[in-house]
């Protein structure tokens, strides 16, 4: 069975996958509407920005790689792996 620390705080990596689940959201509404012919590939582009824009956040506040909490650097790294199967599945 799994057990969960009863102890510790979840707010921090819960208010980073509610920020990435609020953006993403944000950018597939904006790119279904907005950019057609080629929605994906919008989709993709922008998912590229907020990748570069979480990096220079993580650097900024000097955040921990590979944290027991989930923070900026864990975002980024969803944004990519995102953009790269976006890209993959276009291509």
């Amino acid at each position: 069975m799994l057990s969960l620390d009863r102890n510790k705080d979840y707010g921090p990596s819960l208010r980073v996958l509610k920020r990435f689940c609020a953006i993403l959201l944000f950018f597939m509404c904006w790119t279904a509407g907005r950019h057609w012919p080629h929605p994906v590939y919008y989709l993709s582009s922008m998912l590229k920005v907020a990748f570069v824009m979480c990096l220079a956040f993580a650097l900024i506040r000097r955040e921990r790689f590979a944290d027991a909490d989930l923070n900026y650097w864990d975002e980024s790294l969803a944004y990519i792996g995102i953009a790269v199967l976006l890209d993959c599945l276009e291509g």
